[in-house]
């Protein structure tokens, strides 16, 4: 079970927003819930990212092939990565999540084939695709996120994760060193 489930969280809910429910929240160019908790639609034209305190979850293509974003951080606030959010975002090199992040969903970071560090919680739930084509981790943050994910789930459930991100389940002198091959 999701994390999103069981916070009773349906795949609607992180459906993008109506743009007449969407409003400017931050200030920033962004489109949210009314509250600020839903991140509907990231400004296009960024570099680098600082997601606004008091956002709970990242909706589906939030920041959609914005293709000029380099870098990406979480406020403490986030607890679930949408499917597709970051979905294509070419030029992505450097994501730091938050430690109370609790989902990353479905093809979150597909195509964000420029990602080299991650930074990422060992409670984090990771779905199949989630960084599908991600294929410039360096080895040392590759290793460190493995470790991560090693420790909170099970081997079993991690490879069948893994299968679903070839870019990562390819790396085999890193998944030796981290005791996920046979």
């Amino acid at each position: 079970q999701s994390y999103r489930q069981s916070l009773g969280i349906s795949l609607d809910e992180d459906a993008v927003a109506d743009p007449d429910d969407a409003v400017d929240f931050y200030n920033d160019g962004s489109k949210t819930s009314a509250d600020g908790k839903r991140f509907f639609q990231a400004p296009m034209d960024i570099t680098e990212y600082s997601i606004p305190e008091g956002v709970e979850v990242i909706c589906t293509k939030a920041f959609y092939k914005i293709k000029t974003l380099t870098k990406v951080v979480f406020p403490h606030s986030a607890k679930i990565v949408g499917a597709s959010a970051f979905v294509n975002c070419q030029q992505l090199e450097t994501v730091k999540l938050n430690k109370e992040l609790k989902e990353v969903s479905d093809n979150a970071f597909s195509g964000c084939g420029n990602i080299q560090h991650l930074q990422l919680s060992v409670k984090t739930s990771i779905q199949t695709g989630s960084f599908g084509k991600c294929d410039k981790f360096t080895d040392k943050s590759l290793k460190l996120f493995l470790e991560n994910l090693k420790e909170n789930m099970s081997v079993p459930r991690l490879i069948t994760v893994l299968q679903g991100n070839y870019a990562i389940s390819s790396r085999k002198s890193v998944l030796d060193e981290v005791g996920l091959t046979k």
